[in-house]
């Protein structure tokens, strides 16, 4: 009996999108709707304008483990700043999320996005920031290339003015504009480049944009057609998924 490999199957999708803030932190803590097993958390943090602090971590209540996205703090000279961290392969049931910057105290605010079916061993694709950019009304975030076709991608774009959402036409999907920056994601169906855009006052702006690659898409547990689940092992559970496959459960 032919099984079809779990890249066939494996659809990124976005769980849910919050924000958080503003305040000081990491005594503002973020709350959020209890995240799933072995979902993608995606954590991006800006500052209050005149200020340009970097994260020295993020935390949560179900101990799942963040980093950042390769180097993805964007800053617009010394007045603001965009970072972007991560939790793979998470934990059930995390229901709060502590940001701390440096210097702590600092006030900012954050978005946080959790997607399902993210590659649970190596998610982290591509990263590109744009710093300290020249005044634009029309500005692009920063440009990055998957390298898979099913992928999530994140941009994140702290203008110097005023900032009315993404610009006509643009793929992606502007999730707030709270704090006076704007959040967006992109479910991507095919490999190649993309940029978010956005139309703002005239003004300078800086820009970060990560891309995450889905279940099956290689370079971690999809590697193995055998794999279903993506645990990077093939188990037992792997077994159950063939069979209720192929009965259509």
């Amino acid at each position: 009996m032919f099984f079809p490999s779990s890249q066939a199957w494996a659809q990124i999708g976005l769980v849910q999108v919050k924000t958080c803030g503003s305040g000081a932190f990491p005594a503002t803590i973020c709350t959020i709707p209890a995240s799933g097993s072995g979902h993608l958390i995606v954590v991006a943090w800006t500052s209050a304008w005149g200020s340009a602090p970097a994260i020295t971590g993020v935390s949560d209540n179900a101990s799942n483990v963040y980093a950042e996205a390769g180097n993805a703090r964007a800053v617009l000279s010394s007045s603001d700043m965009v970072d972007i961290w991560y939790a793979k392969n998470s934990a059930a049931g995390a229901t709060s999320i502590t940001i701390t910057p440096n210097p702590t105290g600092t006030t900012g605010a954050a978005v946080i996005w959790e997607f399902s079916n993210a590659d649970l061993v190596s998610p982290l694709d591509q990263t590109a920031v744009l710093n300290s950019q020249p005044a634009s009304t029309t500005p692009f975030g920063a440009s990055i290339t998957t390298t898979a076709a099913a992928e999530a991608v994140v941009s994140v774009l702290v203008p110097g003015a005023s900032i009315s959402g993404l610009y006509p036409g643009n793929p992606f999907t502007g999730d707030s504009l709270f704090f006076g920056t704007g959040w967006a994601h992109l479910i991507t169906s095919s490999a190649g480049a993309y940029a978010a855009q956005w139309s703002t006052g005239s003004g300078p702006y800086a820009t970060s944009t990560v891309s995450f690659k889905a279940a099956g898409s290689g370079g971690g547990g999809g590697q193995n057609p055998c794999d279903l689940n993506d645990d990077g092992t093939v188990n037992e559970l792997d077994v159950q998924l063939a069979v209720s496959m192929a009965l259509g459960l």
